[in-house]
């Protein structure tokens, strides 16, 4: 079991603040086996940072976020924290089996704590970013803090009645190709906001390119061994070509407002292995039109491919990290035919090409924010001189991840020091939820 902490500290070091107890306990909640979540009296609430279990801080709770998803991690034990006692496995009650409690957070808010369920070396839990939630004078509250807002990021744009419209109309247009084809199920049935937007006509489109992938990640998202819970989405199953990607591409760039075209997506492989037909699409795009921005979402896991790629007119770029660490990064990726060095040599011809450079840290409370991470953190952002951060809850269950990670070495110094420490050792790099496009790093569009 992880370490149980009496009362809650953090390290504090250098140009972080102490954080901030709270002025009134959170009281807990729990779930019952038929899904009723109920306060449970005596009890306060508590959360999980990696290997601690502790009660919160102010400044990691929000008020329950708006389109936020409440629900429970079955077959977990709850762990609370009692007055008397101090934290303790509340599994059931005379008549009650009781489950812990969790919330799935909308885009744009950042997960401060997991929810405090006792360890479990089995039967993993299906892929969302589960977050610690409780209750103060009968409100909800929730483990997070918000790191921006976009309107275009809204429920209500999405998923609207004319959606299914839209799609007949664009796949009746091009029946044979089978990019638009994947766009639809992932618009239809996997409630992708970037497949939405190639239907919809707007705003950041997405393109998959790469069936295959040279990373094996602990939790995959579009690719499962049997034994585990199955991944959220079905990756592609075909390697599109350059006049398929044009057919898609072409219409969204010329026709949509503020278009962003993003290569790698959540349903496909790593688009670096598609690198030679990105190349000869690229170039193609560019000779037909200069409008919208060109953005690649990638493992950054070659070099050569993507010096090509910056070479043919590719203008942002968006590299998926867990770690600056490399023990700890390959852990998580299990990468196969390269190492973290690849990645930070992406980086830095990224930077000297220039394109704007974001990194997409999958962020997880007790990892990303442990002390010998927030260093490595630090100087990578120095040597690759990245633009933006792109905060995103790394969606897995806690055990499954924590047990494939390396133990950590240092304390843990909470999410929110970590951010405030970020701001100030960089105060240039801007800290986001969602994509941009070129004129916003270029200071002349905010979106």
């Amino acid at each position: 079991m992880g370490r149980l902490q009496n009362e809650p500290h953090f390290h504090s070091k250098n140009k972080m603040k102490n954080n901030l107890l709270l002025k009134n306990p959170i009281q807990a909640l729990i779930a019952t086996e038929m899904g009723q979540i109920l306060e449970l009296p005596g009890f306060e609430m508590m959360g999980r940072s990696g290997d601690l279990y502790r009660k919160p801080f102010a400044e990691e709770l929000s008020p329950f976020p708006e389109n936020a998803l409440e629900n429970f991690l079955p077959n977990r034990v709850p762990m609370l924290w009692s007055s008397e006692k101090g934290p303790q496995p509340i599994e059931k009650s005379a008549r009650e089996t009781y489950f812990p409690t969790a919330a799935i957070l909308p885009v744009g808010y950042l997960r401060t704590l997991l929810p405090a369920a006792a360890p479990s070396k089995r039967n993993f839990l299906p892929q969302w970013a589960y977050t610690a939630i409780g209750i103060s004078n009968g409100e909800r509250v929730c483990a997070c803090i918000k790191i921006e807002s976009s309107d275009r990021w809204e429920n209500h744009y999405f998923n609207t009645p004319e959606l299914q419209l839209k799609i007949e109309k664009r796949l009746s247009q091009n029946p044979q190709n089978r990019v638009l084809k994947q766009l639809a199920l992932c618009a239809s049935e996997y409630h992708c906001n970037t497949a939405q937007n190639i239907f919809y006509g707007r705003w950041e489109g997405a393109l998959p390119a790469s069936p295959v992938c040279n990373a094996q990640c602990v939790g995959c998202i579009s690719l499962q061994p049997e034994e585990l819970p199955p991944s959220s989405h079905e990756r592609i199953n075909f390697a599109p070509t350059v006049e398929e990607i044009l057919n898609v591409a072409l219409p969204h760039l010329e026709e949509s407002p503020d278009p962003i075209l993003s290569f790698g997506q959540g349903c496909e492989g790593e688009p670096l292995m598609a690198a030679a037909t990105l190349e000869k699409a690229i170039l193609a795009i560019r000779a037909k039109t200069l409008q919208g921005t060109l953005n690649l979402n990638t493992n950054a896991s070659y070099p050569l491919g993507f010096l090509k790629l910056c070479k043919a007119g590719l203008e942002t770029v968006r590299i998926s990290m867990n770690s600056a660490i490399k023990e700890t990064y390959e852990s998580y990726y299990q990468p196969k035919g390269y190492g973290f060095e690849q990645v930070i040599e992406t980086a830095k011809i990224a930077r000297d090409h220039p394109l704007a450079v974001s990194i997409n840290l999958l962020t997880f409370p007790g990892v990303t924010d442990r002390e010998e991470e927030a260093e490595a953190l630090l100087k990578f952002i120095k040597d690759t001189q990245i633009a933006a951060i792109q905060w995103r809850n790394l969606a897995i269950d806690p055990d499954q991840y924590l047990q494939a990670l390396p133990p950590r070495k240092g304390q843990i110094l909470g999410i929110p020091p970590l951010l405030n420490l970020i701001k100030s050792e960089h105060p240039q790099v801007h800290h986001l939820s969602f994509s941009r496009p070129k004129e916003f790093f270029r200071g002349r569009a905010m979106m």
